[in-house]
């Protein structure tokens, strides 16, 4: 799978080496990469010169907290982006994180935000789809350090999280994290995670619009799609498990031959993707399902049906594994 990130990533890294004392021009031609070409919002920056360009920023900056301070700088909010124009715009923060994760393909495919809801608490943390085996202590820390702005900006205030959770061991200096992250700082973690309160997802965002969110999305949604269509099998299973899930439910069987390809070959495809068909229809019916229970009155008996349910006792089953609340409950919250 060909990864790439948008001009405006790579606009970010170069603007804090540059802000952190590094040379941005010596930064940018280290990594062949063309100043020009990133004035061009349609230029895609390949995964590989990504990973080379913050690997070349991290040695040549002096500062020893170059991820922490440069997720700091950018207050999660990167002026202009589509990707958090659509987050701004969403009524819940629930609804913009979900938007977080679903389009960052639009800023970066290399990089997946995860969004995982428990029973009392949610966490907000990240995969790499690429080849990048051992990301830095640096880049674990822009992660947390963006997802704490972030999260600080839908909010409106300073958020308290329940715990930030890093894989790296403790560095001798902390003074930094205990100034970005109010709360417990844990290290030799299974991952780098964001433990925050669940009732912040039902927070509403204040001066969200409803109107300009839709043209948002439409175009998000196109741009996600063409991108995706370049080189995932994941979003050709999704749009083609969305076409065929009216009443019925899509099995691999069908997609392959959507796809024209055998039923092995894909999910050897989806397995390297690190992925499955079971995932990518659990998905699929969830965001529908949210749609659905968000947007209609419609009785929970038709949206299990149209979402291939033979029993709404399955479709309320699933719901619930899948976003730790019945449809009933889910609906009285929305």
């Amino acid at each position: 799978m060909k990864l790439s990130s948008s001009p405006s990533l790579i606009r970010m890294i170069a603007t804090h080496a540059f802000d952190s004392t590094v040379d941005q021009k010596e930064l940018l031609r280290a990594t062949d990469i063309d100043p020009g070409t990133l004035e061009n919002p349609d230029t895609r920056i390949s995964g590989d010169r990504l990973y080379r360009l913050w690997k070349k920023a991290e040695s040549l900056s002096n500062d020893p907290h170059f991820g922490l301070h440069m997720g700091e700088s950018m207050k999660g909010n990167p002026g202009g982006n589509l990707l958090f124009a659509l987050m701004m715009n969403s009524p819940t923060v629930h609804d913009a994180l979900d938007k977080f994760c679903r389009y960052h393909c639009i800023m970066n495919d290399a990089i997946q935000p995860v969004l995982d809801i428990e029973a009392d608490e949610a966490g907000l943390s990240w995969q790499m789809n690429s080849s990048w085996t051992d990301p830095s202590r640096h880049f674990s820390e822009l992660m947390l350090s963006i997802f704490q702005s972030i999260l600080n900006h839908l909010a409106g205030r300073m958020l308290k999280p329940i715990a930030v959770c890093f894989r790296h061991a403790q560095p001798e200096d902390i003074h930094v994290h205990q100034k970005i992250f109010p709360s417990a700082i844990l290290f030799n973690q299974k991952k780098d995670e964001l433990l925050f309160d669940k009732t912040l997802l039902n927070d509403k965002i204040f001066l969200s619009d409803q109107r300009l969110l839709e043209a948002i999305e439409h175009h998000a949604s196109n741009l996600a799609t063409r991108l995706g269509s370049q080189h995932s099998w994941s979003s050709r299973v999704l749009l083609s498990i969305e076409k065929y899930m009216q009443g019925n439910k899509p099995v691999i069987a069908m997609v392959a031959n959507d796809l024209a390809v055998s039923v092995r070959f894909l999910q050897n495809k989806l397995h390297e993707e690190e992925t499955s068909f079971q995932r990518l229809l659990d998905k699929a019916r969830k965001e529908k399902a949210i749609f659905y229970l968000k947007n209609s009155d419609m009785p929970l008996i038709d949206i299990a049906f149209i979402l291939g349910f033979s029993e709404q006792s399955t479709f309320n089953h699933t719901f619930k594994r899948l976003t730790g609340m019945t449809p009933t409950q889910y609906r009285q919250v929305k």
